[in-house]
């Protein structure tokens, strides 16, 4: 996979992480099934988006401590107590690992 489809995909992920809104713990959309709640090309787009991102998710859970942290610290700006130049390694290392990781979770 192309760093650019893995910086799409990460693009994606950080959106749902920034806007998968939670009431009681439950989620507002499932992700899992294809129901009769797609009303339009719109709600299809967003299902297959939230598929995308949980697998994304997952990807990104599977990277080690120190990878998962720079990725998070680049895409969702979070702070760290890591030196820089150890974030920009281990965040080059982490995308490398997601170009092999999401095509083998179905994506492309």
């Amino acid at each position: 996979m192309e760093s650019s489809q893995v910086l799409h995909y990460l693009d994606i992920w950080r959106s749902w992480m920034k806007h998968d809104n939670l009431k009681l713990g439950y989620k507002t959309k499932s992700s899992g099934f294809l129901t009769g709640s797609i009303h339009s090309f719109e709600d299809l787009e967003d299902e297959v988006d939230s598929k995308a991102a949980q697998t994304v998710d997952k990807c990104i859970d599977d990277l080690s401590t120190i990878e998962r942290t720079a990725i998070y610290v680049r895409w969702m700006g979070e702070a760290t107590l890591v030196n820089p130049i150890m974030i920009d390694m281990h965040y080059d290392i982490a995308l490398s690992k997601l170009a092999k990781k999401l095509p083998e979770q179905g994506l492309y």
